[in-house]
């Protein structure tokens, strides 16, 4: 008996050290498994898209080990700089878009827009200015009625350009979302009855304190919980329908809505003259997925009055003089572009613009 104490303790620091060496092991490998991911809380809930992003505020961007960006929102509710008086004789170009335009993925100097704003002025000699009114999760349609509120409000460009992403087409026929910020979770629903049952679950099953606070000071714990939860309030912040055991419901033709919003696209370009063009997102699986998405899902004679441009060829030769993969756009653990996807995509864009 005397020496129960002696195998009791013995015990105990073996299965302590074997934890310090799990931690080590699991800090040192980074596998997904023990990585979280966090939307930053920013958005709003918005009555005629859905949702914005609240006119400065400030967050990062997490996702697993992968990425980490800092998300910084302007005065005017966009992921972009703050907005510089108006100067004549520059370039005046908006882009809008969903994720990809927003690009909260990367700090606001590492986006496609700063980049284009910059490599305007190299080639053409004449200073660019690009207003980024991108907003992730939205379809064309809510893209252009952002584009459509800002002219009205005075903004006067030359150039529109249009990211499409394929995945607007679901985006499309979804309908409105919105989103909002629910003490530290990024809730998204369709009606009031999808976030009432949202609201609910949250209160039902989010997290005591002290094991939020285990969560995110040791790996090994991670591993633990996202066994026995499996819920995912641990891991991530961004909660939908799904989460609440509710399904997200298609509540429109799409080809009918997106060919629409395009024509909605031409007819402010009529009304505030300038000119648009629609350059399709290189998807981390499909180089040229958004583009054959527009041509199966938009007839050629709606998109007739807009200039259609495949970045890919330009992008595939940047890659290729920089001796990179095409996978190197992408985060790893991630679909969206990071810093090199964002400036490839840039530069191609500045190049076929400066040739016009």
């Amino acid at each position: 008996m005397r020496s129960f104490p002696k195998r009791l303790l013995l015990a105990v620091s073996v299965l302590a050290l074997a934890c310090v060496l799990a931690e080590g092991l699991l800090r040192l490998l980074e596998p997904v498994m023990v990585g979280v991911s966090y939307q930053p809380c920013i958005y709003v809930r918005d009555e005629a898209n859905g949702y914005a992003y609240r006119p400065g505020s400030r967050d990062r961007m997490h996702r697993f080990f992968d990425l980490d960006a800092q998300v910084a929102i302007n005065a005017g509710g966009f992921h972009d700089v703050e907005v510089r008086a108006a100067d004549a004789s520059a370039w005046r170009v908006a882009a809008i878009g969903d994720s990809f335009t927003a690009s909260l993925h990367v700090p606001v100097a590492d986006g496609w827009t700063q980049i284009l704003e910059r490599e305007l002025g190299r080639h053409r000699g004449r200073r660019g200015e690009v207003r980024n009114l991108g907003l992730d999760g939205t379809g064309t349609d809510v893209q252009v009625r952002i584009l459509e509120a800002q002219l009205a409000q005075g903004m006067r460009i030359d150039t529109a350009i249009l990211a499409f992403s394929g995945n607007d087409v679901d985006d499309v026929a979804r309908g409105l979302l919105y989103r909002e910020v629910v003490e530290g979770y990024v809730i998204t629903y369709q009606d009031d009855a999808q976030r009432a049952a949202i609201v609910q679950h949250l209160a039902t099953h989010r997290p005591a304190g002290w094991t939020a606070a285990a969560y995110r000071g040791s790996l090994l714990f991670r591993a633990v919980a996202n066994l026995v939860r499996g819920d995912g309030l641990l891991r991530s912040n961004f909660v939908g329908p799904t989460q609440a055991g509710l399904e997200v419901e298609y509540r429109r033709a799409p080809r009918a809505h997106l060919e629409q919003a395009f024509r909605d696209l031409a007819s402010l370009a009529r009304q505030y003259s300038f000119m648009v063009m629609v350059a399709p997102v290189p998807t981390r699986h499909e180089p040229h997925g958004s583009l054959q998405a527009l041509a199966a899902c938009v007839p050629a004679h709606v998109l007739a009055p807009f200039s259609v441009v495949d970045v890919v060829p330009a992008m595939e030769r940047l890659l290729a003089a920089e001796r990179l993969a095409y996978r190197d756009l992408f985060w790893q653990h991630d679909g969206h572009w990071n810093a090199a996807g964002n400036r490839f995509y840039a530069m191609a864009l500045a190049d076929r613009m400066a040739s016009r």
